[in-house]
């Protein structure tokens, strides 16, 4: 039996986020989404299950191999919403329809991936209760709706545009 190799740990690279404001979701078929968010919760990334590679001739361990595909949870925006979010240009234009989507992080880079969002929970009204609130689940697809292939996530340092609005 081989045994594995000491590892050294050394100092990352990069910063830590230091806080989660200024945060965005950008949908590609509809970047002015009449939603406001407060809230977002980027999708687990999960390698799968472990595959059982224990046989007979096993003595002391159980072994186990890791899969080889990649999924990632959906996506959770919260946020306050106008009214408008009910006409046929916002959730019908949207729905169930896979398309580019951008997270924007706090220090201005982008998570930008292919997904849909596919449901779209509405908060209670309430007297006295805090405003109204909106709650869009987007499911990560990992598939390029043009050209009709897989395609992951893309992340980019820093931003062309703008995080304030």
């Amino acid at each position: 039996m081989a045994n594995p190799a000491v590892t050294t740990r050394t100092t990352p690279a990069g910063a830590i986020l230091t806080k989660g404001h200024k945060c965005k979701f950008a949908f590609g078929l509809l970047p002015g989404f009449v939603i406001r968010e407060f809230e977002i919760t980027p999708g687990e990334i999960d390698g799968g299950e472990p595959i059982p590679l224990t046989t007979f001739f096993n003595s002391v361990f159980h072994e186990q191999g890791p899969q080889t595909l990649i999924k990632v949870a959906p996506f959770m925006i919260k946020g306050f919403y106008d009214p408008d979010v009910y006409k046929d240009t916002q959730i019908k234009a949207i729905i169930n329809r896979n398309q580019a989507c951008s997270f924007l992080l706090p220090n201005l880079s982008t998570l930008n991936f292919y997904g849909f969002p596919n449901k779209f929970r509405f908060g209670t009204f309430k007297e006295g209760a805090e405003a109204p609130s909106i709650e869009v689940q987007v499911v990560v697809s990992n598939r390029d709706p043009v050209n009709l292939v897989e395609a992951g996530w893309y992340y980019v340092d820093g931003y062309t545009g703008t995080s304030d609005g």
